[in-house]
């Protein structure tokens, strides 16, 4: 839960005084994933008491909320990196890789996510799956945001406005 938690500031605050739809993106993301952390999912055997929310709303609309807010996050999770791959379509050449490269490279995490997606589909409709089926298509999900979000920053000169490395010959 910590680490949801502190994605989900992480998400909130990146670059939270930029007016973009990146940003507003990100922002929507963190809401949806403190949905996840606040609401429950179902009681596992070890445990026998519900949660004050469960109790007050029910275990299985609360178990919905859960599940919802999760889809909807991972979901911004891909429209975020498939944008991360238009905006490196729009820029020159500037690095060693080509903007052919990376854009390539954020929608095949794109994908991946999408995968992940496809796999959280068939893990809670029964069609395979075992006791971390969830947790595997998560985790996919997740590192597939990570590595596009951590790539999209490698050609820091870009970013920082200082022209292209001299090339080491």
């Amino acid at each position: 839960m910590g680490g949801l938690c502190a994605m989900a500031v992480f998400l909130l605050s990146y670059k939270v005084i930029e007016l973009t739809l990146e940003n507003l993106l990100s922002m929507l993301a963190a809401l949806f994933l403190v949905g996840v952390v606040l609401f429950p999912t179902g009681l596992p055997p070890y445990i026998s008491e519900l949660t004050p929310l469960q109790r007050a709303w029910g275990e299985e609309r609360v178990e919905t909320l859960h599940f919802v807010a999760a889809a909807i996050f991972i979901s911004l999770l891909a429209v975020i990196s498939f944008f991360f791959g238009v905006r490196e379509a729009r820029r020159a050449q500037s690095g060693r890789l080509s903007p052919r490269f990376w854009r390539r490279f954020h929608w095949s995490c794109v994908l991946a996510i999408l995968a992940a997606i496809a796999w959280l589909l068939g893990v809670v409709t029964n069609l395979w799956g075992g006791s971390h089926a969830i947790l595997i298509g998560e985790w996919v999900a997740i590192y597939a945001f990570g590595a596009s979000w951590l790539t999209k920053g490698f050609e820091y000169h870009y970013l920082f406005r200082t022209g292209a490395p001299a090339s080491r010959d």
